[in-house]
């Protein structure tokens, strides 16, 4: 998925069943197209990469409640996502 908006709603409806060739970009952090070819590859060969603001959004928790992981029961390979660099972060190209 690739996206505006880090939302944890539609972050456990893609995880729910595993995280195994999947992943959830955030439009505004793919700064070079050798980053999204990058993720691509990652997943075209069964891995995940999730945007580490969206790991964020999933572990907070909102006012006087649970963290939104603990609420939707996503799958206990989430914790295995790889996540996303932080803005500024290289990449290595999988064609360099």
């Amino acid at each position: 998925m690739l996206s505006q908006h880090a939302d944890a709603t539609y972050a456990i409806e893609l995880l729910r069943n595993g995280t195994d060739g999947l992943a959830y970009l955030l439009k505004e952090r793919i700064e070079e197209p050798r980053q999204l070819l990058a993720a691509i590859d990652t997943v075209a060969t069964g891995g995940s990469v999730i945007d580490a603001d969206v790991v964020g959004v999933l572990v907070s928790r909102p006012r006087g409640g649970r963290s939104h992981l603990s609420a939707g029961s996503p799958p206990a390979s989430a914790t295995c996502c790889t996540t996303w660099p932080r803005v500024g972060a290289t990449l290595a190209s999988p064609w360099s």
